[in-house]
């Protein structure tokens, strides 16, 4: 596309004819000059205003036996006639091609703008109201979404700059599509403000689609674990990791007779905070069995510990809440608190005094 042009969302589908011909004379006006039509993008070249006026008209099939391609070669003949001749013609609207949209220049000066049936009129302002609602439907969702993608867990949000980042600028990015898609509905469905809202909201909701797709995306990739393989037990396929971790099973007395044995390690760091946490297991099954559903409980032997840093009380607390369950004796749960930081432990067998106190050592 070179200098002189420019291009321009605007959704022909949800708004009237009227709508359209006042959205291409102003730009016409401003020395942009439709050039051509794909979807519900225009593209405009830069021209003076030469005073001739453009327009809009919605074309509808008359009959099942008649496309509105041939329609429109037919109608063109007519407006010809009548002083209009042809900016740009647009695609099928429908799967059926029911309907388009062409666009008009003044041939003759003073010609009198062609006239949409006020039926369709009317169904193009319900679709624009329709489109309005539903776009804010789907901003609440979002909202909701989002609220559960961050909030479920903080400390791993605040312990990463990459989630603080993301959080920051989809939360921002989300605020700013929910407004305007709020004023787009007070616009369509409350008729309570001209200015229109709806190409910009549909458009800002649609970039924070992407961005949140590309942040799911590229979490997904930053969560996988770099040495792990695949072991089928009993009808079942599980990842097995060994990362090397500070305190195994063996240095804490836990039981290591299990068949099966996998170490996980995640350590993340943030300008607000520090979270590591590690976790070591060694189970042993029946032929058949999975690992939670009959595994014997003599067989199963686990310990994870978790270290929380943060120089802001109020982030340490939220943290203790998340990560310290009430119900610590049930769940052999230990906190050890130091300083700025604490650590959370907890295992599938009692710890014994020597083990707590190699633990607390990590702190």
């Amino acid at each position: 596309m070179g200098k002189k042009e420019c291009k321009k969302f605007y959704q022909v589908t949800k708004h009237t004819d009227n709508e359209i011909t006042l959205f291409l004379q102003k730009n016409r006006e401003e020395g942009l000059a439709l050039k051509k039509v794909t979807g519900n993008t225009f593209i405009f070249e830069k021209k003076p205003y030469d005073g001739r006026k453009v327009c809009a008209l919605t074309l509808y099939r008359k009959g099942h036996d008649v496309s509105t391609e041939l329609q429109v070669r037919e109608e063109l003949v007519y407006l010809r006639s009548k002083g209009w001749d042809t900016l740009a013609i647009g695609k099928p609207e429908t799967l059926s091609d029911s309907r388009r949209h062409v666009y008009l220049i003044e041939e003759i000066v003073g010609s009198e703008i062609p006239k949409q049936d006020e039926k369709n009129e009317k169904k193009a302002e319900r679709r624009g109201r329709r489109k309005a609602l539903s776009n804010l439907v789907l901003s609440i969702l979002l909202l909701f979404v989002t609220y559960f993608l961050f909030s479920h867990s903080i400390v791993k949000v605040v312990s990463s700059n990459f989630y603080i980042f993301s959080a920051v600028i989809l939360t921002l990015f989300l605020l700013f599509s929910f407004i305007l898609n709020l004023l787009s509905f007070f616009e369509r469905v409350l008729m309570l403000t001209k200015k229109s809202y709806l190409d910009i909201s549909t458009r800002v909701t649609f970039f924070f689609l992407l961005a949140l797709f590309s942040f799911l995306l590229i979490d997904s990739f930053l969560g996988e674990a770099k040495s792990s393989e695949r072991v089928k037990i009993g009808s079942s396929t599980y990842k097995l990791y060994s990362d090397d971790i500070p305190l195994s099973l063996e240095d804490l007395g836990g039981n290591t007779k299990g068949k099966y044995r996998t170490t996980i390690k995640r350590e993340n760091k943030s300008f607000l905070a520090e979270y590591n946490t590690y976790f070591d297991e060694s189970f042993g099954l029946e032929e058949g069995e999975t690992i939670y559903d009959n595994a014997r409980v003599e067989d199963i032997s686990y310990v994870s510990y978790s270290i929380f840093s943060s120089p802001y009380n109020w982030l340490r607390k939220r943290a203790e809440k998340e990560l310290y369950s009430q119900d610590s004796k049930a769940n052999n749960e230990t906190i050890l608190n130091k300083g700025d930081s604490f650590i959370v432990v907890k295992s599938g067998f009692p710890l014994k005094e020597d083990a707590i106190k190699k633990i607390s050592n990590l702190l």
